[in-house]
C-alpha cells in the first residue's frame, strides 16, 4: 500500500473515532476474505442511504468514494495494512514511553527502582517486555548512562553507607532491607521542608537501588571493605581511634582525594570525622575491585522462565478458579524471586516468597469471580528476582451477569413447556445478552501541562494529561494523584458515572526552592540551543501572560526580560538570572519560576548549562471613555 493510502485512512479514523478499520466495521483481524468482503459491503448500502443525513453525510460520501481503497487494506493486502498499524502503533508507545525514560536517566543512572518503574510503564502502554527492554537499552547507550546494580563506577569520589541510611545491619535480608526503605520513604514524606525531604528521597533511593539486587550489593559490599583498609592506612596510627564509632542515622559521606605525596593512590581525606565502621563483611561476598582502571560488572546469575502466554482469558462462573502457572529457573545457581499480583480484592497468588532452588514449581493465582466489582476484569501477576528478570501474565477474566430473582422463577415456570417447544421456538430458550454497560469518561488536565498520571494507584499517563474509558463501566470514584519532579503531589477522588466524562483539573504547586547557582569548580556543559529555545518557546504563552499579569509597569508600556535559565545535567530547570527595568516583582519571579521548572530540556554532559531566553510583552492599554 502506499504511505498516502495509510495517512488517507488515518485520517478518516480520526474523525469517525475508530482505532482502525477493524475497528470501524467491527471485524476481527483474522476474519476471512469474504466475511471482510461483506462487511464493506454492508457499510457501503449504509452509506448510500446516509448521503442526505447531514449528520453522516460526509462519512458515507468518504465510504462511497473508497470502497476500493476499504478492499485494498482489509482484502487484498491486509498483512501490509496490519504490520503498519502494529508499527505505527509500536512507535507511538515508544514515543510516549521515551520522555519517561529520559526522566528516569536524568542523572546518568538507572536504578532498578526507576526501571521497575519503566517495565511498568511500557506494560501499561501495551508493549511487550522485550519491546521496553529494547527502548530502555537504547536509550541508556545514547545518553550514556550505566546501570547501578551492574557495575559500580570507578570515577566516583564520594561513599555512602547504605547500609546506615536505612538504619539496617549488614546481614539483613531483603525482606528488612525493603521493610526499612519502606519506612524511611514514609517518613521523610513527613518533612515539612521539601528541600530536606528531597535530600532524603535521594538518600534512600540510592541505598535501595544498591542493596536490592544480589550482584550490586556483593560488588558494594567488597568496595565496602577497600574503602575501609584504604582508611585504615591513611589514618596516623596516634590519632586511630580506641573503639570504632557507632553507625550514624545520617552518615557522613566521605572524599578520596590524590595526595601530592603519591597521585597514584587514593586515600582518604575525611571532612567531618571518620567515616562509619560496618559490621564484618563476610569474606564469601567479596569481590576483586582490579587495578580501579575498569568498571567491575557482575553476572546477572539464573533467571526465571513463566511457561505459556503471557496474556490469558477465563470465562467463570461465581465460584472460586486455581490457575497454576509454571515458573522454571534457567541457569545454575540460587534465585531469590517474589510473586504478586493486583487486584488484591478479589485475586491472590501463592506462594509469594519462590523456592530458591527449584528447577520447577507451580504459582497458583485464585480468582473470586463473585468478589469482582463487575462482569469483567484483569488479574496482573508479576514474578520478579531482580532488575532485568520480571515477567507479567495478564489473565482477563469474565463472568455472566446475574439475573433477577424473578426472572430466574420465571424461567424455571417456563423450562417444561420451553423444552417441548424446543424444536418450533428455540429462541425461548436463549435470551438475548444484556446490553454492555456504559463506559464512563476520565478526563484529566495539569496546569502546567507536564506530569504523570495515577489512578487508583496504577499509572496511566506521563504525558501531562490524560482521557481514558478503559475499565470504568462501573459507578464510583477514583482516587487520581499527579506527580512531577519539583511540584507538590495533588491528588483527588473524582465520582464517576457511567455514560458520563468526570474532567478535573491539577494545578501543580511549586516545591523547589528554584535557587541553584554553580559553584567555581563545577564545569559549565553545552545545552542543545535549538531544542532548548523550542521546548521553551512552546510555553511562550504562559511565560507571557506571567508578564502581562505581574509586570510593574504603566498599561500601555513595554516590558523586556532578559532571562538566564540554569539547567542541571537532568535538563531541569533549577535557578534562574533575570534581568529587567524595573526588576521583577516576586509575584513575576515566582509566576516564571512554577512554568520553568516543569519544562523538561535536554540532559547533557556537565555541571551545568545556561539557557538566555527574552521575554518582551506589550501590557493592555486603558480602555478610552
Amino acid at each position: 500500500m502506499d504511505p498516502r493510502d495509510f495517512d488517507t485512512l488515518r485520517t478518516f479514523l480520526a474523525t469517525v473515532g475508530a482505532a482502525d478499520l477493524f475497528d470501524y466495521l467491527k471485524l476481527e483481524r483474522g476474519a476471512s476474505g469474504d466475511a471482510a468482503a461483506a462487511a464493506i459491503k454492508k457499510r457501503r448500502g449504509w452509506a448510500q442511504g446516509q448521503q442526505s443525513n447531514p449528520k453522516y453525510r460526509q462519512e458515507a460520501l468518504w465510504v462511497i468514494k473508497n470502497v476500493k481503497l476499504l478492499r485494498t487494506a482489509l482484502i487484498d493486502q491486509r498483512a501490509a495494512y496490519i504490520a503498519e498499524l502494529d508499527g505505527r502503533d509500536h512507535a507511538r508507545k515508544a514515543d510516549i514511553l521515551r520522555p519517561f525514560i529520559q526522566g528516569a536517566i536524568a542523572e546518568g543512572v538507572l536504578t532498578s527502582r526507576a526501571e521497575s518503574a519503566i517495565l511498568d510503564q511500557g506494560a501499561a502502554l501495551g508493549l511487550d517486555e522485550d519491546a521496553t527492554m529494547r527502548i530502555l537499552d537504547e536509550m541508556v547507550e545514547q545518553y550514556g548512562a550505566r546501570r547501578a546494580t551492574h557495575s559500580i563506577p570507578t570515577d566516583l569520589d564520594t561513599f555512602t553507607d547504605h547500609y546506615a541510611v536505612l538504619g539496617v545491619t549488614q546481614d539483613a535480608d531483603l525482606a528488612a532491607i525493603e521493610q526499612a526503605y519502606q519506612a524511611r520513604y514514609s517518613a521523610a514524606r513527613q518533612l515539612p521542608d521539601p528541600a530536606q525531604a528531597e535530600a532524603q528521597y535521594a538518600r534512600i533511593d540510592a541505598a535501595w537501588a544498591t542493596l536490592k539486587a544480589p550482584a550490586s550489593r556483593a560488588a558494594y559490599d567488597a568496595r565496602w571493605q577497600d574503602e575501609l583498609q584504604a582508611t585504615a592506612t591513611t589514618l596516623p596510627p596516634d590519632d586511630a581511634p580506641d573503639e570504632p564509632p557507632e553507625l550514624e542515622a545520617s552518615p557522613t559521606p566521605f572524599r578520596l582525594k590524590d595526595t601530592p605525596a603519591d597521585a597514584g593512590n587514593r586515600t582518604l581525606s575525611l571532612q567531618d570525622g571518620p567515616p562509619p565502621t560496618p559490621t564484618d563483611l563476610g569474606q564469601k561476598r567479596t569481590l576483586d575491585l582490579g587495578d580501579g582502571s575498569a568498571p567491575v560488572r557482575v553476572s546477572s546469575g539464573p533467571r526465571i522462565q513463566i511457561e505459556g502466554d503471557e496474556t490469558r482469558s477465563l470465562d467463570l462462573g461465581k465460584t472460586p478458579h486455581v490457575e497454576t502457572l509454571t515458573v522454571r529457573k534457567v541457569g545454575k545457581g540460587r534465585l531469590k524471586a517474589r510473586a504478586s499480583c493486583t487486584p488484591s480484592e478479589w485475586a491472590s497468588v501463592s506462594p509469594e516468597l519462590l523456592s530458591s532452588t527449584a528447577a520447577e514449581q507451580p504459582l497458583k493465582v485464585t480468582i473470586d469471580p463473585s468478589k469482582m466489582p463487575g462482569t469483567s476484569g484483569t488479574v496482573r501477576v508479576v514474578v520478579a528476582s531482580g532488575l532485568n528478570d520480571r515477567h507479567t501474565v495478564t489473565i482477563a477474566v469474565t463472568r455472566p451477569r446475574s439475573l433477577p430473582v424473578g426472572a430466574i422463577s420465571g424461567g424455571l415456570l417456563l423450562a417444561g413447556a420451553a423444552a417441548a417447544a424446543a424444536v418450533v421456538l428455540p429462541d425461548l430458550l436463549s435470551p438475548p445478552p444484556p446490553p454492555a454497560a456504559p463506559s464512563a469518561t476520565l478526563a484529566v488536565r495539569i496546569d502546567p501541562p507536564f506530569g504523570e498520571v495515577w489512578v487508583d494507584g496504577e499509572l496511566r499517563s506521563s504525558e501531562g494529561a490524560l482521557t481514558l474509558r478503559e475499565g470504568l463501566t462501573e459507578a464510583g470514584p477514583v482516587n487520581v494523584l499527579v506527580r512531577r519532579e519539583g511540584f507538590a503531589e495533588w491528588s483527588r477522588e473524582v465520582p464517576l458515572t457511567p455514560g458520563e466524562t468526570s474532567t478535573v483539573e491539577a494545578r501543580l504547586e511549586l516545591r523547589d526552592p528554584m535557587d541553584f547557582h554553580p559553584e567555581d569548580d563545577q564545569v559549565e556543559g553545552t545545552l542543545d540551543a535549538r531544542e532548548a529555545t523550542k521546548r521553551i518557546g512552546a510555553r511562550k504563552a504562559a511565560l507571557d501572560q506571567c508578564l502581562l499579569d505581574h509586570a510593574r509597569v504603566e498599561p500601555g508600556e513595554r516590558y523586556t526580560l532578559e532571562l538566564d535559565a540554569l539547567v542541571t545535567p537532568s535538563g531541569s530547570i533549577r535557578g534562574t538570572r533575570m534581568t529587567a527595568d524595573p526588576p521583577p516583582s516576586k509575584a513575576l519571579t515566582a509566576c516564571l519560576h512554577r512554568e520553568l521548572r516543569a519544562i523538561p530540556l535536554p540532559m547533557f554532559q556537565g555541571d551545568y548549562a545556561t539557557h538566555r531566553t527574552t521575554l518582551s510583552v506589550v501590557t493592555a492599554a486603558p480602555e478610552t471613555p
